[in-house]
């Protein structure tokens, strides 16, 4: 007893002392350091209000299932705002080596950095457009190079899109993934910072006002970086040595604020000619805690997809667009949403947010899209010439070769009876097709072939008469 009484008077009071000294601490720390310390904390709890945290929002979305989220929640209830980030980039870092974006989806822009690039912006130097550019140190960069009024920026003008999309610095991190070498994430982490508070491109320019060069950029923007970031969690670097957390919540909220938001007004304001592209549900699945995910997926699924389906897919495979290499992104849009859902697919029913289960377990709407790719798969592979090229009358006036979709896109395609005539008279001379000629009525493709073999007889005639006007 009396041991145990000497444990307890020692033992509490070894915690008043803890609790004396940290409060000492504290009172002693002056007005201005203080004043530091409560903004840190309050910029560290906004970056966190972006995540649904709030124990009942977690239940409610479908993401309590998630264990590593949910400690993470309860960091963040205790405010332990910073303990709470250093556990989401943990947590995040976790799920992008474990589900890398650049082996998912087939990117517009991949990133493969220059080391030599890496150099250049240790001196404050930029590659773009294959120049090297003194863009400047940290804090003194022209956010709007090559314009030189600064903001705000002219209609139809735009500021390099290695500046204005932050990219232009990947190699820095791709080059510290690499070689451990601090001076490379020091100085990613210095522009990175720069970028998210100085860059204000996206920030002021009216999203129905956007050049569509720049929105090619912005859901391909975003997964790009990921594809960065999904490279640097696969090389599992300590968590002492990686990003700080208050920088990559920076360049996360900066990304998904800006970017896709932006990408969303201009599809929504452009009455007939977008491209369709699976870059907004890619966005919302890879990043489902967060607060703007199911936004993304809205418009992702209904503006990109399904509107998208059923406005310019005709009955015969072909597109209200009228140019056969222009949409071949339906293809490729359908192949990424596939590969994502096959990933879900994998996921337990409760660590799902309600709104991708919703979709990804609606089998009636998987099967239209899949019936929709193969006739399009189909398409492609039947609007060619014997030499693999479009037909003059149908490529713009180069001579642009006609790609198709493989057997992985669409297994559905090449089960066909005309598809497979087709492809075994590309491989076998011998072999001679049912049928030489094609006609597609409603998108008003017509061909007549002497053959499908190279050679002496390989001339065709081809004609286009739409019987509507198009969207192109």
């Amino acid at each position: 007893m009396t041991d145990l009484k000497e444990f307890l008077y020692h033992g509490t009071r070894s915690v008043w002392v803890r609790a004396a000294s940290a409060l000492l601490a504290l009172l002693l720390l002056s007005g201005p350091a203080r004043a530091q310390t409560n903004q840190a904390a309050a910029e560290d709890r906004e970056l966190l209000d972006l995540l649904v945290l709030n124990p009942t929002e977690l239940r409610l979305t479908g993401l309590f299932g998630r264990a590593n989220l949910r400690k993470i929640s309860d960091l963040y209830v205790a405010a332990d705002y910073t303990g709470a980030l250093d556990a989401y980039r943990g947590y995040l870092l976790d799920k992008l080596a474990a589900n890398p974006v650049d082996r998912v989806f087939r990117l517009w822009h991949p990133i493969n950095p220059d080391p030599k690039a890496a150099d250049l912006l240790l001196d404050g130097v930029m590659m773009i457009g294959g120049k090297e550019v003194s863009i400047g140190h940290p804090g003194t960069v022209n956010w709007t190079y090559p314009l030189t009024n600064g903001y705000p920026i002219n209609y139809l003008e735009f500021p390099a899109f290695e500046l204005f999309t932050g990219l232009g610095f990947a190699p820095l991190l791709d080059v510290y993934t690499k070689t451990r070498d601090r001076r490379y994430l020091d100085r990613w982490v210095a522009y990175m910072d720069d970028w998210c508070a100085n860059e204000r491109y996206l920030s002021e320019v009216h999203g129905c006002l956007i050049p569509s060069p720049v929105n090619s950029r912005m859901g391909d923007g975003v997964l790009s970086f990921t594809a960065l970031l999904s490279r640097f969690a696969r090389a599992g670097i300590p968590s002492d040595e990686s990003i700080p957390s208050r920088t990559l919540m920076r360049v996360l909220r900066k990304y998904l604020r800006e970017m896709p938001l932006t990408s969303v007004a201009y599809t929504r304001s452009n009455p007939h000619n977008w491209t369709p592209t699976a870059a907004h549900v890619g966005i919302a699945m890879m990043y489902d805690e967060f607060r703007w995910a199911p936004t993304f997926m809205r418009e992702g699924r209904r503006r990109n997809i399904e509107d998208n389906a059923v406005t310019q897919n005709l009955r015969d495979g072909s597109e209200s667009q009228q140019c056969p290499w222009y949409n071949d992104n339906y293809v490729k849009a359908i192949h990424n949403l596939f590969s994502l859902f096959e990933i879900r697919d994998g996921y337990p029913a409760w660590t799902e947010p309600n709104w991708v289960r919703e979709w990804t377990s609606d089998l009636d709407a998987r099967d239209e899209m899949s019936d929709h790719l193969a006739d399009r798969a189909a398409y492609q592979i039947h609007l060619r010439t014997a030499r693999g090229e479009r037909p003059i009358p149908f490529r713009g006036g180069d001579p642009r070769p006609a790609a198709f979709a493989s057997y992985s896109v669409s297994p559905e395609a090449y089960r066909r009876p005309d598809v497979r005539e087709i492809l075994r008279a590309m491989s076998d001379p011998t072999f001679e097709t049912s049928f030489n000629s094609e006609w597609f009525p409603y998108g008003g493709y017509n061909i007549v072939r002497d053959s499908w073999h190279v050679g002496p007889r390989s001339g065709h005639a081809a004609m286009f008469a739409s019987p509507m006007p198009g969207s192109y």
